[in-house]
């Protein structure tokens, strides 16, 4: 089984591999907060083209120097906001396990594509960084890897409340299955800006259909 990280802070690797220092000071770590917030914003307001460092700074009401001082470009920026709406999966896959907690791991698995459909419905920004042209080739690296790190964090979890018993097998089989549900999720927002529901439906199935080939019976 691939070594089990949790998704982090600001600190995360995804980040620290291109910024250029980490914020220590709660005053640091605020203006940060602001600069990855504007660019959250702007990426749904404006196409990639459009957006610079200088917009960044300017909705954040930071000087474009202070920004350069945490993020090298634009890219890193956007790096960093891709980041950190992964820190935002790690809750949700916490939070499934709230209060009617699943019965099962078919119910968690319909359950965690609810979460996802959910906010990737509320999201717009997150839905820009995605479909709209900010997916740089380091973007997709990092969202490659962290599919990785939320497979084995889901694992983790269904093994913790006794859904699933944790096998070495299972390692390729829960990539390939969060590998399966990013894409299907991808098709059902570019067929409708709202998620098509018939795409969401079938990749319920196809997800449990591929899940019992390994679960169904532990």
């Amino acid at each position: 089984m691939a070594t089990k990280q949790e998704p982090g802070t600001l600190g995360h690797t995804g980040v620290a591999s291109r910024a250029r220092r980490a914020p220590v000071q709660k005053r640091s770590v605020a203006k940060v907060e602001r600069i990855l917030e504007a660019a959250q914003q702007l990426a749904e307001e404006f196409p990639p083209a459009e957006i610079t460092t200088n917009l960044i700074a300017g909705r954040a009401k930071v000087s474009v120097g202070s920004l350069y001082g945490y993020f090298p470009d634009k890219a890193a920026v956007f790096t960093a906001v891709t980041t950190r709406y992964v820190e935002h999966f790690a809750e949700l896959l916490r939070k499934v396990f709230e209060d009617p907690a699943p019965s099962d791991w078919a119910a968690a698995s319909d359950a965690v594509i609810d979460a996802f459909t959910d906010y990737y419905r509320t999201e717009p920004g997150f839905r820009a960084l995605w479909f709209g042209g900010y997916r740089s080739d380091e973007v997709a690296e990092l969202d490659r890897s962290n599919l990785i790190v939320l497979a084995d964090l889901w694992r983790s979890l269904l093994v913790q409340h006794g859904l699933i018993q944790d096998d070495p097998a299972l390692d390729l089989p829960f990539e390939i299955s969060w590998e399966l549900g990013d894409r299907l999720l991808d098709l059902a927002f570019r067929r409708d800006p709202n998620g098509d529901e018939r795409v969401i439906a079938e990749a319920k199935v196809i997800l449990r259909y591929y899940e019992a080939r390994y679960l169904g019976k532990r």
